[in-house]
C-alpha cells in the first residue's frame, strides 16, 4: 500500500542523520518508488513524480521542503507527518536506498537522468508539471534489468 512521499522523506532523513538537501531527497524518493514498483508491483507513494529540469520532482515533497534550497532539509518541516517505522518493507527498502546512495550526488543524478529511463521519455526543458507515469517507472525498473530483492 502506497504511503505519504512526505513520510518516506521524513525516514529518510532520520536515517541520513538530516544532512539530505531537497534535490537528494527528490531522487531518493523516486529511486526508492522505483525499486517498490519492481519489486512489489504497487506504488512506493501517493501522487505522481513530475519531469523537471533538474531530475524527476514530487510536487508535494517539492512545496513541503524547497524553502531549504541547496542546504540539508531540517526535522521539523516533518513534525506532523506520520511515521513509516511499522511497515518493514517499507523501511527496509528506504534505509537501503539512503545507506547506499546518499552520499553519492553524481551518482543519484546518473540513475534519474539514465537516458532510456522515465524522466528522459517525458522530460521538456524548462516545463514543469509534465506527469511521468508508473508504468514508465516500472518500464525502467525492468529495462535496467534490476533483480527483485523480496
Amino acid at each position: 500500500m502506497a504511503v505519504s512521499v512526505l513520510a518516506v522523506a521524513k525516514r529518510m532523513g532520520e536515517q541520513s542523520g538530516w544532512r539530505l538537501t531537497n534535490l537528494a531527497l527528490q531522487k531518493l524518493c523516486y529511486i526508492a518508488h522505483m525499486l517498490h514498483l519492481g519489486q512489489h508491483g504497487e506504488a512506493l507513494v501517493f501522487g505522481q513524480f513530475q519531469a523537471w529540469d533538474l531530475g524527476p520532482v514530487h510536487p508535494q515533497l517539492y512545496r513541503a521542503v524547497s524553502r531549504f534550497g541547496s542546504s540539508p532539509v531540517q526535522a521539523q518541516v516533518f513534525e506532523s507527518v506520520r511515521s513509516v517505522q511499522d511497515d518493514t518493507v517499507i523501511t527496509t527498502l528506504i534505509d537501503r536506498v539512503v545507506n547506499e546512495l546518499s552520499d553519492n550526488t553524481p551518482r543519484l543524478v546518473a540513475i534519474t537522468h539514465w537516458e532510456g529511463g522515465a524522466w528522459a521519455k517525458h522530460y521538456v526543458p524548462d516545463v514543469k508539471h509534465i506527469m511521468i507515469p508508473d508504468e514508465d517507472i516500472l518500464q525502467e525498473y525492468k529495462d535496467r534489468q534490476l533483480e527483485p530483492q523480496k
